[in-house]
């Protein structure tokens, strides 16, 4: 995958974020997000702390353009780039080998992969969600609110996998 096609999809499904959050609400027990996958598209030869800046500044510029907290995106796609690495050594490259691309289903299999997002996506779900509520809510309420929003997500992040990003 080309350099700029990269960028291009970054950019596309951060715009594609930016329309979830502006204009399709599926109730307060489902959040749509798709930074995760974009953390996860981003280079794996990437090191940690470029990793977490660039995550940080793309949390923050959803943050900024959208109506949510200022900083509640931001918490917690850093905690998915702080956890990308060790992630990826443990679903993805179990045999330690150098690798030069980006996970998807046809390099490591539907279901390591599928495995690989939900995990990412549930960390994300989990600081958000967290520090969305604030201890105002009810412990079922949080519970179900990841539990859902994990299930859309994880469906709609494979539709723009298959269609988008793993084209080949």
């Amino acid at each position: 995958m080309s350099k700029f096609y990269r960028i291009f999809l970054y950019v596309l499904i951060f715009a594609l974020q930016l329309v979830f959050d502006s204009y399709i609400n599926l109730g307060p027990y489902i959040y749509l997000c798709l930074l995760p996958l974009l953390i996860l598209i981003l280079p794996p030869e990437m090191n940690v702390n470029k990793l977490m800046i660039v995550s940080f500044v793309t949390g923050l510029l959803l943050d900024v353009f959208s109506d949510g907290v200022l900083g509640l995106n931001a918490a917690a796609c850093v905690m998915v780039a702080a956890l990308r690495h060790s992630l990826f050594a443990i679903m993805v490259n179990r045999e330690g080998r150098e690798i030069h691309y980006i996970p998807s289903p046809r390099h490591t299999g539907f279901l390591r992969f599928t495995a690989y997002l939900a995990i990412a996506t549930t960390v994300y779900l989990l600081v958000y969600v967290l520090f969305d509520s604030a201890s105002l809510r009810p412990f079922g309420f949080i519970m179900l609110k990841i539990f859902l929003s994990l299930s859309v997500n994880i469906v709609v992040m494979l539709i723009i996998e298959y269609s988008l990003i793993n084209r080949e």
